[in-house]
């Protein structure tokens, strides 16, 4: 479906490694590129309540999720 390494250095697009869905950061999410195994993490916080929007291409019915 896709995978995402959230490797970025910058800007906002978390892009899809597999196939066309990328995320995008909101709510004051940033990439990280010094964190992570792979060089590379995104920085959610919670009072702002940060999030990846990856739109609604993975047919659940209802409600929001986290992975």
């Amino acid at each position: 479906m896709a995978y995402y390494n959230f490797d970025e250095a910058s800007g906002t697009i978390a892009h899809d490694s597999v196939g066309s869905i990328n995320g995008t950061l909101m709510g004051g999410a940033t990439f990280d590129p010094g964190a992570g195994i792979n060089g590379g993490a995104v920085s959610l916080n919670t009072a702002t309540n940060a999030y990846v929007d990856m739109g609604n291409n993975f047919a659940f019915t209802s409600g929001s999720f986290s992975i």
